[in-house]
């Protein structure tokens, strides 16, 4: 699965993993926090699937990534 730098989601993350709070997120693009969450959401499933389709142990690899991302919530 093809992950584009200049998607929003893509820049939602970016700015979470940074630290950047979901409200403040929603408010540098005017738009609600729910919009926010979901599209994080959407993100973190989306690199999921790719880093899956590159792993030799999917398994793992989920049990890492969710660690990590359930670290930046």
């Amino acid at each position: 699965m093809f992950l584009p730098v200049n998607d929003k989601q893509f820049e939602f993350w970016r700015l979470k993993r940074g630290g950047l709070p979901n409200i403040n997120i929603a408010r540098q693009f005017n738009i609600s926090k729910q919009a926010v969450s979901r599209a994080l959401i959407t993100m973190e499933e989306r690199i999921e699937n790719t880093l899956l389709e590159k792993t030799d142990d999917p398994t793992k690899l989920a049990e890492e990534l969710f660690e990590k991302l359930r670290g930046m919530a």
